[in-house]
């Protein structure tokens, strides 16, 4: 459809769609798609438009504002929107040009969270032409009248969605200390089982003091570093309690506890169940599934 918005030109084109309703439940899904040539006094301001919103801006440049602050996206940028919430973006004296998708679904909240915590709404790409052209290939299905399949046009916006993380987490990386916390969880990933793996260990590997390091890592995993040693022993436990005939004695020591005590109070406290009750709903569920 040719655009008849205020201050874009005739030449600008976007496509509506309307997902099905398992599309809703499950996957991303389009709901507009664009292509915009905008004039030097194109402005525009919405209470709400119950999507989000991925604008590249392919030329030119344009203030944008989330409802808390105004923000400058120039070419090559992308900007992440929450449109359900009050936004706006606008021309700063000249024209531009976009290409953009309103998208939503049950995980769209999740990632724009995820994003625009660690990079902010208005992202840098390595290699921008690769996503251009990913975003592009989107439009164009719409553009030449091709049929839509659902489960691939979520696969496309997983695609712009995956780049725009990894973007944001580079950007994280380069202003934060996101990549010593991931040289960390590797760290304890390969001495999991080792009693000398401690918080006192893992701060003094990075050189950062036990209060900055815990905050740190807290803030990227959710867990302290505590919290991530005992939750990994825990699945650990899980796994082998349920793929092995190892008594829970055995388990335990092999999941760096020091006492069958400590591993079983740890144990209920995580799973509200105890290893052996864990163990028994595991071959409850096998028998029944012999029996059909």
């Amino acid at each position: 459809m040719m655009a008849r918005e205020e201050g874009v030109k005739k030449k600008s084109e976007y496509f509506l769609h309307t997902p099905g309703t398992q599309a809703q439940k499950t996957f991303f899904y389009p709901l507009v798609v664009g292509h915009s040539f905008y004039e030097k006094d194109y402005f525009l301001h919405r209470e709400t438009f119950d999507s989000f919103l991925i604008m590249h801006i392919c030329r030119g440049s344009c203030m944008v504002s989330p409802g808390d602050g105004i923000f400058r996206a120039r070419a090559g940028q992308t900007v992440l929107l929450d449109c359900y919430r009050s936004h706006a973006y606008y021309s700063e004296g000249r024209e531009w040009e976009a290409l953009w998708v309103h998208f939503d679904g049950p995980m769209s909240r999740g990632y724009y969270e995820y994003i625009t915590e660690k990079g902010g709404i208005v992202l840098s790409h390595r290699n921008p032409a690769e996503f251009v052209s990913e975003l592009y290939r989107l439009y164009e299905q719409f553009r030449n009248g091709e049929r839509i399949k659902e489960v691939a046009m979520a696969g496309r916006i997983t695609d712009l969605l995956t780049a725009l993380a990894l973007s944001a987490e580079s950007a994280s990386e380069k202003d934060s200390y996101s990549g010593v916390v991931e040289a960390s969880v590797a760290y304890i990933r390969e001495h999991l089982c080792e009693e000398g793996l401690s918080l006192e260990t893992l701060s003094r590997q990075v050189n950062l003091s036990l209060y900055y390091y815990t905050r740190l890592f807290k803030r990227e995993t959710g867990f302290t570093p505590h919290e991530y040693i005992l939750r990994s022993r825990v699945n650990m436990a899980k796994y082998l309690l349920k793929s092995t005939r190892l008594s829970a004695k055995e388990i335990c020591f092999r999941c760096g506890f020091r006492s069958e005590s400590a591993f079983c109070h740890t144990f209920r406290k995580w799973e509200q169940v105890t290893p052996g009750q864990f163990r028994k709903t595991g071959e409850a569920a096998d028998k029944r599934g012999d029996g059909k």
